[in-house]
């Protein structure tokens, strides 16, 4: 019975392929995860068939039939966004400022203790897709070139969150759990002795102190805890309340082994990457003082609400005022000290990015603006084949605030090196283009804020020199940085500079965390841009996007977006479940339907269709008389 182990194996691997849940790091072609009913508790997520590449043509634009079998693949890599991996027992997290309306909005999700577990899970996918999904001709499919990432892999500038999503990234035991045993180097004034052995016992067996735990600040008034939902007992207010998942604190904190990625990755700053809480460009006497010591303010008297319609800015600042210091004072309990949870300066960053892919990137920025810039400049460009040409920016405004800007130093480069790899420019208004020698590449460029997100008048010197003593949340260029330049208004925006440079044909980018795709085109028609912004891994749908350039060879190229969900399975465990034996995958599905809209709203991170998987049809740049 020669057909008997055949047989056997077709039953196994059908087996194998039924078994696989919902998602799975399937790309959103294949297979898409849809919203069930908005009820108390969690929202049921369910799988649905896959969305196909909606053809979207910029103006004037007309290809030809049967590209299909034509068009070769010039560049193929996956963006991963807004990981926002955080600490979130940091003392210097203000999670009781969640009340205080828009501006503290993202102060406090039931879901952050599980960012770690989602970047891996993010990694997994995208190490699924090595190889294209789409064919070029003869059939061929593109193996992945690389992987950017554009923006906030942290959340609080901390040193520990730093070395967290450094290590899922490269792979590795990854411990995400913070809070160290107090020694000398590390001290608690004022603990008792019984104080300090709790203390102790919770850091060694990595416990969970927080504001997820209710039994951590006992007596506080009954009103501070139902805004933060408990999964041990399922005290909240609204869509949780009842819900248990008990133990899920304390093993969100225990070390588990990351995949890492399988390609080269290039990192892109965000404003979360160097400033606390994404907005505090200068020292803060509250939040630094607290963030690596052993007190936390926990919620109690201090009522958020009574900071609503004032900005971020203003709440932090508010928060060192005498009357309200002490109010915050009054509700501090003891916590396991850390000293990895201080602010990174720029160099730190810089250094724990350095060894592969040319630091990360950090090691391409050119030993001229190195030097101008006293090692601060984190813009650099890099060309992976002849064709084509990436231009990462730093687009975080150091003068503070989470919009962001260019300052002028970086846009007089990024001039520079758009005219150096393209052979043709065009005037602000009508009139002929101008042609040199110049190599005649097509230029992508990578940003964390989008172009309407880069609208902060700070400057960089707002945040103060650097010194010995201050060598975080500080300018540490030397040069002026006057006039900042926005992206869309202003004297010289850089959309008009992008426009002028037909060769661009794409501007990648975060910090929104939400999927959309936008053009971006020339008054007289001559030139277009397509923006592509791509959703975050902390706030649902938790997606990320696989990018492909393709020559259609007919005068046209197509650029194809297509998004992709993380590995985890899409149905989560059953509530009530004892979360002390989920795997890290079991977490990350979980942090995804903790994660879902309360109700269906006018605005969907997911994007409309056209703003998910997406084929971007547009002239060749490099074509003669285009």
């Amino acid at each position: 019975m020669r057909w008997f182990p055949t047989v056997c194996l077709l039953a196994l691997v059908l087996a194998l392929l039924l078994a696989v849940p919902a998602s799975g790091g399937a790309s959103t072609a294949a297979e898409t995860i849809r919203l069930g009913p908005a009820k108390s508790g969690l929202r049921q997520l369910l799988a649905a068939p896959g969305q196909g590449h909606m053809v979207r043509r910029a103006a004037g634009v007309r290809e030809r039939r049967g590209r299909a079998a034509r068009r070769r693949s010039l560049t193929y890599f996956a963006q991963l966004s807004d990981p926002h991996v955080l600490d979130e027992a940091s003392p210097a997290r203000m999670e009781l400022l969640a009340g205080a309306g828009r501006a503290a909005s993202h102060g406090y999700r039931p879901q952050e203790a599980l960012t770690t577990q989602v970047l891996d899970s993010m990694v997994r996918a995208v190490n699924r897709h090595t190889m294209s999904g789409l064919r070029t001709q003869g059939g061929r499919r593109s193996k992945l070139d690389f992987t950017v990432t554009t923006g906030d892999l942290s959340d609080n500038a901390q040193l520990n969150e730093a070395r967290w999503y450094m290590r899922a990234l490269e792979g590795g035991a990854l411990e995400p759990g913070s809070g160290k045993p107090i020694s000398a180097a590390n001290p608690c004034p004022g603990a008792s002795p019984e104080q300090v052995q709790r203390l102790n016992q919770d850091a060694l067996e990595r416990r969970y102190t927080g504001v997820q735990d209710h039994s951590d600040y006992p007596g506080a008034p009954s009103g501070a805890y139902v805004r933060f939902w408990d999964p041990n007992t399922g005290n909240a207010a609204g869509r949780y309340r009842g819900l248990k998942f008990p133990g899920l604190m304390d093993r969100a904190q225990q070390p588990f082994m990351a995949e890492g990625l399988r390609t080269p990755w290039f990192s892109v700053m965000g404003n979360h990457d160097q400033q606390r809480q994404g907005v505090l460009s200068r020292p803060h006497a509250l939040l630094d003082s607290v963030s690596s010591g052993c007190q936390k303010t926990f919620p109690g008297i201090f009522d958020s609400r009574s900071l609503a319609g004032r900005t971020a800015g203003q709440i932090f600042n508010q928060l060192t005022g005498g009357s309200m210091l002490d109010v915050l004072r009054r509700d501090r309990r003891l916590v396991p000290p850390d000293p990895d949870r201080r602010v990174l300066s720029k160099r730190e960053l810089r250094d724990l990015h350095g060894g592969a892919d040319r630091s990360h990137g950090l090691g391409m920025v050119s030993q001229a603006q190195n030097a101008r810039s006293a090692g601060s400049a984190s813009y650099y460009a890099w060309s992976p084949n002849p064709r084509v040409r990436f231009i990462s920016l730093d687009t975080v405004a150091e003068g503070g605030g989470p919009h962001g800007n260019i300052d002028h130093p970086q846009y007089r480069w990024l001039a520079r090196e758009l005219d150096r790899n393209s052979s043709r420019s065009l005037p602000a208004g009508r009139g002929p283009a101008r042609r040199d020698g110049d190599p005649n590449r097509l230029i992508v460029i990578l940003s964390h804020h989008t172009l309407r997100g880069l609208h902060s008048a700070a400057p960089d010197e707002r945040a103060g020199p650097c010194s010995r003593s201050r060598p975080a949340q500080c300018d540490a260029d030397p040069r002026r940085s006057t006039p900042v330049h926005s992206g869309l208004a202003g004297r010289r925006p850089l959309r008009s500079l992008l426009l002028s440079h037909p060769n661009v044909v794409a501007m990648v980018s975060g910090h929104d965390h939400r999927n959309r795709v936008e053009q971006f085109s020339r008054p007289d028609g001559r030139g277009a841009l397509w923006q592509v912004v791509t959703a975050s891994h902390i706030d649902f749908p938790q997606q990320s996007r696989l990018l492909q350039l393709m020559d259609n060879r007919d005068g046209t190229l197509s650029l194809f977006g297509t998004v992709l969900d993380h590995a985890a399975p899409a149905r989560t465990p059953r509530a009530g479940t004892d979360a002390s034996a989920f795997g890290p995958q079991d977490l990350a599905s979980l942090s995804r339907a903790l994660s879902t809209p309360r109700k269906d709203g006018p605005v969907d991170r997911r994007g409309r269709p056209g703003d998910r998987n997406v084929e971007l049809v547009m002239r060749d740049p490099r074509r003669r008389g285009r």
